[in-house]
């Protein structure tokens, strides 16, 4: 009897727990749109009714295959800041505010858009997954041509602009695009020249990479070629490609996708072939991972670029992010960027509140901390981390200022000039691996990040440097030190090819003149088991390092380009601490493979032949 009862009970629980079970997968919200929806049809309006009537947890958007378009008339209209962007009113395909299990899932769905617009945005949400789709934009908002005739005598260069797929005029002497949806650059703004074959930025780009305060004097030929007239400090290459994106201040409206104070996102099966700024942005949120997410060209386009900034950029996150077998091309920025922020103090107001300042016209809005927060203080003269402290009170005066009381009271050093560092809002750990990074302006990785740093696997191919390691109280004021970094396994392919004075693995802070450098800043990074085959000399950088491990790396030099450091070592160290170099393996026309100051020389550990 009671073998009975027991099986009368096991069978009712089981039968409780498959009904709970139905009850929970009941209770999400599938919104199908197959059958609903055209192959090339315009759904902005679509979308943005079905959004607005869903309910806000547990929703999954189910697309079929097919090409669909959007336009800036019937999207959704927010009015809000974006680092690294300009701030103001958006049009938005996609915007989940408040929302919580959200799933967007295409079938090798095409989203196309016209005109200035933000495909998806993520704003005080948890548990998105994006899936199985891909972004791009009907006209990009760039040009692109082939130089026909290079005359730096005259200050001209001749060129033949790709007219299919683009939309541009000379008007008054001056190049305007791309004319979409009302938009139009104010001038012809910043540009690139590439190499017409290979996509890559051309050897000694670093010369030909222009940012123009001014526009230049534009006039259409006969042929249709078009004359640009200009002083600049060099002229490219008749069968180059040179590319234009307006001016800085105009030419990153928005990513392509935008999180935002949102936790847990996943991005997964993804291609972004165009984006008007970065391709992904992660801006104060929590756990984020990129799998298969691709900015890149489309796959037999005569198009040269992707995003016109970074490929994607993570600022003030924190949690665990991961990046894992993306394929980063053609963009005009960073492939990543992994970074906290500093803020300038401006005035002591009293023993516990201090008025503090955003640094760059491109961070105005930002929500540097929150009520809870830890921060750092970093007091001149010293570049290091002092003085951990807790913000009880935040109070915004405006876009850029604000004042931040904390619990304890403020070190009595501290003062104009200083620098405050939030603590909380950092990355536990970030991954990169399994990617490849190549024929794109700037630098492949930056890192600036003090939890558990991997670099692992990539195929990484830079115009600068390849990974750059800069807490920077300067320009962009990017916190901060790196403490725990592995950069192993990486494959490395003529870096540097744009010239400059960067290294490849390059570490260097970059604080204003009130900062010295006496003390040490970033620490523990190894660099191990790589395979390096470039060109140039200048291998590795690094200054004010407390710990670096260089080991058992393949350093081969290549034929491909002249060298611009020949003179050069291949490891560069100033004022480091606990250096270890042994067992790396090279093949390379050099002075010497490594050169180091007395400081450094004081506690080097150096096994190398």
């Amino acid at each position: 009897m009671k073998y009975k009862l027991l099986l009368c009970g096991i069978n009712l629980l089981l039968c409780l727990s498959t009904c709970f079970s139905s009850a929970l997968m009941a209770a999400e919200t599938v919104i199908d749109f197959t059958g609903k929806i055209k192959d090339g049809q315009n759904i902005t309006a679509v979308i943005r009714k079905s959004i607005e009537e869903a309910p806000k947890a547990d929703l999954k958007f189910v697309f079929p295959k097919g090409v669909y378009h959007f336009s800036p008339a019937e999207s959704f209209k927010k009015t809000y800041c974006i680092t690294n962007h300009e701030n103001g009113e958006k049009n938005i395909a996609f915007l989940f505010d408040g929302f919580r299990n959200v799933k967007i899932e295409g079938n090798e769905t095409e989203f196309v858009f016209t005109g200035a617009m933000l495909p998806f945005l993520f704003v005080n949400s948890q548990g998105i997954e994006l899936t199985g789709c891909s972004i791009d934009w009907s006209i990009p908002f760039y040009v692109q041509g082939e130089v026909i005739c290079s005359m730096p005598k005259s200050k001209s260069y001749d060129v033949r602009f790709n007219s299919e797929g683009y939309d541009f005029q000379v008007a008054d002497n001056r190049l305007v695009y791309p004319n979409q949806e009302g938009f139009s650059y104010s001038g012809i703004g910043e540009s690139l020249v590439f190499d017409k074959y290979s996509k890559s930025p051309v050897y000694n780009s670093n010369t030909l990479d222009i940012h123009r305060k001014q526009n230049a004097m534009v006039e259409k030929l006969s042929n249709g070629d078009i004359r640009i007239t200009e002083k600049i400090k060099s002229y490219p290459s008749v069968g180059s490609i040179i590319v234009f994106k307006g001016p800085n201040g105009e030419n990153r409206y928005a990513p392509a996708i935008h999180a935002l104070k949102s936790k847990d996102v996943v991005i997964r099966n993804v291609n972004v072939y165009h984006a008007l700024g970065m391709g992904f942005l992660g801006e104060i949120s929590e756990n984020i991972s990129l799998k298969n997410f691709n900015v890149c060209l489309r796959e037999g386009t005569d198009r040269m670029l992707s995003a016109t900034a970074d490929a994607t950029h993570f600022c003030n996150c924190r949690g665990n992010v991961v990046v894992d077998g993306c394929l980063f091309e053609n963009m005009l920025d960073d492939g990543t960027n992994v970074h906290g922020t500093y803020v300038r103090i401006e005035k002591i107001i009293s023993n516990r509140t201090l008025q503090a300042k955003l640094m760059h016209f491109q961070q105005g809005g930002f929500e540097f901390a929150r009520p809870g927060d830890k921060n750092w203080f970093i007091i001149a003269p010293l570049i290091n981390r002092q003085n951990e402290n807790k913000i009880v009170d935040y109070r915004r005066l405006d876009d850029y200022t604000m004042e931040l009381t904390f619990v304890k009271d403020l070190p009595k050093e501290l003062k104009e000039g200083d620098l405050v560092e939030n603590k909380t809002w950092n990355t536990d750990s970030f991954v990169m691996k399994n990617c490849t990074i190549r024929n794109h302006r700037a630098r492949n990785i930056v890192l600036k990040t003090p939890g558990k740093t991997l670099i692992e696997n990539n195929y990484l191919n830079s115009m600068m440097a390849s990974i750059l390691m800069r807490p920077e109280a300067y320009f962009w004021y990017e916190a901060g030190a790196n403490e725990n970094t592995v950069i192993r396994n990486n494959t490395f392919h003529n870096c540097i090819l744009g010239g400059g004075e960067q290294a490849m693995l390059f570490i260097s802070p970059r604080f204003a003149k009130n900062f010295d450098k006496s003390g040490w800043i970033d620490k523990n990074v190894v660099f191990e088991n790589n395979t390096i085959h470039t060109f140039d000399n200048k291998i590795i950088h690094a200054t004010s390092v407390n710990g670096l491990v260089i080991r058992n790396n393949k350093i081969i030099q290549t034929k491909d380009f002249k060298p611009y450091n020949p003179e050069n070592p291949l490891v560069d160290l100033f004022h480091c601490k606990d250096v270890v170099v042994k067992g790396n393996m090279y093949q390379f026309d050099t002075p010497e493979f490594i050169r180091m100051d007395e400081d450094t020389r004081q506690t080097a550990n150096i096994n190398q032949k």
